[in-house]
């Protein structure tokens, strides 16, 4: 039966493609398909080397109609055409680690950032993750986070820690003064979010806060 080849990107969209094979005028990347796809010598940021992975554009020639790819990013990205909004959910893929989080494609489409700061899963380089976007760049980037924005966030985040104590017998030594490393091992979220989750939550009596952390209120264990 005949099956139908999809590539990883198609033109004019981003994919974290692995080198297979490098010649004197350009490098072949796994492109999901037979064919492999040429990123020629002056396409490449900087020479790329068998088995790497690298962010490609998926390019066409005028003229030729020629696919290629090229690892010189910075023209497309500049005059990206956009068709997401701040609030959107969109799917990412993470392509590298930067010293301040990692550079991500958004729905193929888009390049962006999410910060180590924000971040407080473990993520992947290659591994996709549900996302929402923060702010559109001047610039053309796109900065993400993988925690939804504004109130959404804290509703989330007070279903998260009602969980954590009602699994952990209904008290929890974290408090307002905890570490924000120990927050984020323990509940995957900022030492913020934590502390206007918590006090959302006391506001509505559902827990007790002191000196020794949270407790549930006894009618809520």
């Amino acid at each position: 039966m005949a099956t139908t080849e999809m590539p990883f990107a198609c033109v004019g969209e981003y994919a974290l493609l692995k080198v297979v094979e490098v010649q004197e005028f350009g490098a072949f990347f796994d492109f999901g398909i037979s064919k492999d796809l040429l990123v020629p010598g002056n396409e490449q940021k900087i020479k790329v080397r068998p088995y790497e992975s690298h962010l490609v554009r998926v390019c066409k020639e005028d003229g030729t109609g020629r696919i290629f790819g090229t690892t010189k990013l910075g023209q497309y990205i500049q005059g990206s055409d956009f068709d997401i909004s701040e609030g959107d959910q969109v799917d990412i893929q993470i392509a590298s680690q930067t010293e301040l989080g990692h550079r991500v494609i958004v729905n193929r489409k888009f390049i962006g950032m999410i910060y180590k700061n924000e971040t407080f899963q473990r993520v992947l380089v290659g591994n996709t993750y549900q996302a929402f976007v923060k702010k559109i760049r001047e610039d053309g980037l796109v900065d993400v986070a993988l925690q939804e924005q504004g109130i959404k966030n804290l509703v989330d985040s007070k279903d998260v820690i009602l969980d954590f104590l009602k699994r952990n017998g209904g008290s929890s030594i974290l408090h307002d003064k905890s570490s924000p490393e120990d927050i984020k091992n323990f509940l995957g979220m900022s030492k913020k979010t934590f502390k206007k989750s918590i006090g959302m939550l006391y506001k509505d009596k559902l827990i007790e806060i002191n000196d020794n952390g949270i407790k549930l209120v006894e009618d809520n264990r």
